[in-house]
């Protein structure tokens, strides 16, 4: 018996799916999701899944259907029903920074010293401050509030050590951590807690850069390391959190806790000063506990003053990879190549000029009809599946190069700077030149007058990746991980 042919693929795009959702035939395949799959849905699961697209009130079918699709990334996340009573502990680390936990608590205000919250605590741990900071510090908490308590954790130890004690120090069921400087709305502080007391283990918001007159601030509206948001693409909704999600981690900059389940993984890892966020975020996922990015929830930090304290911070991230590396093996990898893209790099790296081009049209080819042929096989032969997987290699292998070039000029510019300047191959050299002006050439399209700053930005993150993979002898954060073509497509039945 002959198939319908397919109709032609519509494109949902919304908060819900984040743009990256596409129908066919009438609804009854989906393609997208975070990592990309395919969905097959029955008649009955079709009309539920346009219902749910529409944002109609679903039945209780299409509540179940809307879980699945949310918990396979192609819709956003539902916002948890709030919480009649909320009981939970705010924990802020503290290190030289007496004016930023000024600026925190006064955000707080509304928490403090309103009824609605009459169980909430603050726990500032001081991690071994200047005598003059703890002496501020002192100063600031005393006239305040009796329900703000200063634990001394007796030296400087990091940050994550520093929330472990306040974690143990305090009794809600709910930790919620915030640095010093942030300003955070307590209404985001409430639907964290909801989040949590929905099941996640982890929940926070997005970080964004507080407005100032300087150029450092205006770039990092739009590049701020800790803004997973415009990092990810995830500027609004909420998804499940993961080291193979497209958000793959969250900042601990405010970030709510179950803290019972993050006690029973141990916690922050106090070896780590830096990354010790990521760290916990993919031992908490890889525990099968839920990690929660809301990025219709957002909370303000203060940016760099100057250039040399920028780039410092910058280094600073960088150095963690090494570590993360000897924890988490190639999920801290510096960029993610299909086989066939990887191949078609090395080609118009090394080969002469019109054999390189050969060779890496060959290769990426080859990867079109591959990916064309499994989403054949997926679709059971649908007429425009091949074409469909034959456009998402081309999307996928132009998104990897770009990423290379990127790559190339922050996480191995290093690597690259050795190809230009070694003296044994005079090809090496050239066209390790043109990936750094193609990198350059990015860099300014990009950010135009903020160039320099983004330059700034990716080569101090650069050199500090290098140097903490060098510490810890490490190769993770300085190879690509390789994954097979098919890697990019899983298929899944509903």
């Amino acid at each position: 018996m002959a198939r319908p042919a397919l109709s032609a693929p519509s494109a949902v795009s919304s908060p819900e799916t984040g743009g990256h959702l596409r129908l066919l035939d009438h609804g009854r395949i989906l393609f997208g999701g975070s990592p990309p799959r395919l969905l097959r849905l029955s008649a009955r699961g079709a009309d539920a899944a346009r219902a749910v697209l529409r944002h109609n009130r679903p039945t209780d079918d299409d509540g179940r259907l809307r879980t699945r699709l949310e918990q396979r990334g192609f819709l956003a996340l539902s916002r948890p029903e709030p919480a009649v009573d909320r009981h939970y502990d705010i924990v802020i680390p503290h290190f030289n920074d007496a004016a930023g936990i000024a600026a925190t608590l006064d955000a707080l205000q509304p928490l403090l010293s309103g009824e609605r919250h009459r169980d909430a605590r603050v726990i500032i741990v001081d991690d071994g401050s200047d005598p003059a900071e703890r002496r501020s510090l002192r100063d600031l908490v005393q006239p305040s509030s009796d329900r703000i308590r200063v634990i001394d954790h007796g030296g400087n130890r990091g940050p994550g050590a520093a929330r472990n004690t306040g974690l143990a120090a305090g009794h809600a069921p709910v930790a919620i951590c915030i640095d010093a400087g942030v300003a955070v709305e307590v209404d985001t502080l409430d639907v964290l807690y909801d989040w949590i007391r929905s099941g996640a283990s982890v929940a926070a918001p997005r970080i964004i850069s507080s407005a100032a007159a300087t150029a450092i601030s205006q770039y990092e509206r739009d590049n701020s390391a800790l803004d997973l948001g415009a990092l990810s693409g995830q500027r609004s909704g909420a998804r499940v959190v993961g080291p193979t999600q497209g958000v793959p981690y969250v900042p601990s900059t405010v970030v709510a806790l179950d803290r019972a389940a993050i006690q029973s993984i141990g916690g922050f890892d106090p070896d780590l000063r830096f990354g010790e966020d990521v760290d916990l975020v993919w031992r908490a996922a890889g525990a099968g506990q839920t990690v929660i990015f809301d990025a219709d929830l957002s909370a303000s930090h203060p940016p760099r003053p100057d250039l040399r304290s920028f780039a410092r911070q910058r280094f600073s991230y960088g150095t963690a990879a090494g570590p993360l590396g000897r924890r988490h093996g190639d999920l801290i990898a510096p960029l993610e190549l299909r086989t066939a893209t990887a191949l078609a790099i090395a080609g118009l790296g090394t080969l002469p000029a019109s054999l390189s081009v050969v060779a890496a049209a060959a290769c990426l080819a080859g990867d079109s009809r591959t990916m064309a042929r499994r989403f054949q096989d997926a679709l059971d032969n649908y007429p425009t599946a091949g074409s469909l997987g034959a456009s998402e290699a081309l999307r996928t292998n132009l998104t990897a190069g770009r990423w290379f070039v990127r790559s190339a000029g922050r996480a191995l510019w290093p690597l690259t700077a050795f190809l230009m300047g070694q003296g044994l191959s005079g090809r090496l050299r050239r066209r390790a030149s043109l990936v750094m002006v193609l990198w350059l050439a990015e860099r300014v399209m990009t950010h135009r007058n903020h160039a320099p700053i983004a330059a700034v930005d990716d080569l101090s993150y650069g050199a500090g990746v290098w140097v903490g993979a060098l510490q810890s002898r490490s190769r993770s954060a300085l190879q690509p991980r390789l994954v097979r073509s098919q890697g990019a497509m899983k298929r899944s039945r509903s």
